[in-house]
């Protein structure tokens, strides 16, 4: 990752549900964080070397992850990789 450290945080689980008009418990977030897989982020991630990018990409994939496994929010995606 070019150096860079990434941690997935419920903050950033915030922005996705922010972006989806939905708010959910605590525990609910908690249940998210669990089912987020994190090594397919960081390898996502990795393919940029910007911290913008990075971060854009994290929330696309934090985005696609939740709504493939329906786990509170559904299309459209609010999130796009970066080009």
């Amino acid at each position: 990752m070019a150096g860079n450290f990434f941690e997935v945080t419920k903050d950033d689980v915030l922005i996705v549900l922010h972006a989806h008009n939905t708010t959910i418990t605590e525990k609910q977030i908690d249940e998210v964080m669990d089912d987020l897989d994190f090594q397919l982020i960081e390898n996502s991630i990795s393919h940029y070397t910007e911290m913008e990018d990075q971060t854009a990409c994290m929330l696309a994939e934090i985005e696609y992850q939740m709504i493939s496994s329906g786990m509170y929010i559904t299309e459209p995606y609010h999130f796009s990789l970066p080009s």
